[in-house]
């Protein structure tokens, strides 16, 4: 690993233990695309993005780890941020930029963690921020494109540095979580606790530590073989005002009709879901909750609940019950547990699992680790291979990341946003996996995934889940 030998100059910050989740997997990438209207400099856009380095600590940095492979954020020494530029051809081809972008991976120890594109004409263009999952989710992304936009259209506008918020971590959580705890909550919790550190004990007998070749073995093994697609659902401004009267008519909100009507239509196409791909993973913001600004920066939690489709009721009657599951398990969940579970987990066991336990093994011979990483993936008692296998049986099989309508101006000067595209992420595990975003009065959905066997079946998944929302 790379070894911080110097002072802590640059520092920022720990990583917590969910963003540590992520910074080694090829497939966390977070990227969210603006389509803009009017004329856009790429020198003012150039000066934008380094007042945002100002506004955003995270927004140009590195990772350093020290002697006891603790990880920290650093923002000094890193490159300056990519920002491609390229001539605009046609509606999608961000698509074709994204898949790029998804074939160069990032340098974790050299930085920086995101890389911009613009892709350019004098009528319209799409900015595309494609962003290290670590260091942001998607509303961060919105929130930086809008910094961004003010800046390119007032190149003389004060710059506000905001400041770092509370950490996701038991430290920085702590005045935030404490609650009493029955009788039966605290011998779970006390279990837990010993089944880690159990986890721990057994994988330091077994400690492989990975590096940046690794990683990028990893990842040409994974993207050389894939290629990420998208379905879109994108609705005109009557349209989403329609949903959202329906929506409001109904008692329900427009997040609970999309994931119902995606549900919906992969039961009728696919099949419905069986065993654990019931499950409905909803990521939840923190932000409102944790009253702080708007933050650069991975600030999400997690519920999971289990939701079968009844075709014999009507389409509202499921969205209802979703809507009510959703909701009951939301108030009544402890959004902080998982991000304080994960944190208990010994850190180097973390990145195994998260990356490397489950893709060691598609790293082919030839390629510059494969000795190492075959050897890894091969020993079938290393904790951490035992544990990523598992984890992958429990896979939840609908993933709903709905941004909302950020309270982001539609107008900048000479410019204007149209709409915005949010492309969450995903793999192979997941037969769904929906991103909604709505900008410039327009939602706009992405059902993402990346088998070519299945674009038939999503566009037709996609087709209905239209269809049902009756718009």
């Amino acid at each position: 690993m790379h070894q911080n030998n110097e002072p802590n100059p640059g520092r920022i910050r720990i990583l917590v233990g969910d963003e540590r989740k992520f910074l080694w997997n090829p497939l966390s990438n977070v990227i969210v695309v603006c389509r803009i209207k009017g004329p856009i400099s790429e020198k003012r856009l150039r000066n934008a993005i380094n007042k945002a380095k100002e506004i955003h600590p995270l927004l140009s940095s590195r990772v350093v780890y020290d002697e006891d492979n603790k990880a920290y954020f650093y923002n000094d020494h890193v490159p300056e941020i990519p920002l491609r530029v390229v001539e605009w051809k046609s509606d999608n081809q961000w698509q074709e930029e994204l898949n790029y972008e998804n074939r160069i991976p990032f340098k974790i120890f050299k930085g920086p963690l995101i890389r911009f594109v613009l892709i350019k004409s004098s009528e319209v263009s799409d900015f595309m921020v494609y962003g290290q999952h670590a260091i942001c989710d998607g509303r961060a992304l919105v929130y930086l494109i809008r910094d961004m936009l003010y800046h390119t259209a007032e190149p003389d506008r004060e710059v506000k540095r905001l400041p770092l918020p509370p950490n996701l971590s038991s430290e920085g959580l702590s005045p935030y979580s404490l609650k009493k705890s029955s009788l039966k909550e605290s011998l779970r919790t006390s279990l837990k606790k010993f089944m880690i550190n159990r986890m721990n004990k057994k994988w330091r007998n077994d400690l492989v530590l990975f590096d940046q070749n690794d990683f990028e073995n990893i990842h040409k093994a994974y993207w050389n073989e894939n290629e990420y697609r998208i379905e879109l659902l994108e609705l005109s401004e009557g349209q989403t005002s329609n949903l959202i009267s329906r929506c409001r008519e109904q008692g329900v909100t427009v997040n609970s009709a999309l994931s119902t009507a995606f549900l919906a239509a992969h039961h009728h196409i696919s099949g419905p879901f069986k065993g654990k791909n019931r499950n409905v993973a909803l990521p939840i913001d923190l932000r409102g909750r944790m009253k702080v600004p708007d933050v650069f920066c991975l600030y999400i939690s997690r519920v999971i609940f289990q939701f079968d489709y009844n075709p014999k009721r009507n389409f509202w009657q499921n969205v209802k019950r979703f809507h009510d599951t959703a909701t009951n398990n939301i108030n009544s969940a402890f959004l902080f547990e998982p991000l304080l579970t994960i944190e208990q987990m010994d850190p180097t066991l973390i990145d195994a699992i998260a990356s490397f336990g489950i893709l060691a093994e598609t790293v082919p011979p030839g390629f510059t680790r494969y000795d190492k990483l075959s050897t890894f993936a091969s020993d079938k008692n290393n904790e951490a291979i035992k544990l990523a296998h598992r984890f992958l049986k429990l896979s939840p099989g609908t993933v709903m990341t709905n941004l909302g309508n950020p309270d982001v101006p539609d107008v900048y000067g000479d410019i204007k946003v149209e709409k915005m595209y949010f492309a969450p992420s995903t793999d192979e595990r997941f037969p769904l996996v929906i991103g909604a975003l709505t900008a410039g009065g327009k939602l706009v959905v992405t059902l993402n995934y990346v088998e070519e066997s299945r674009i038939d079946e999503m566009k037709k998944i996609r087709d209905m889940a239209f269809d049902l929302l009756e718009v």
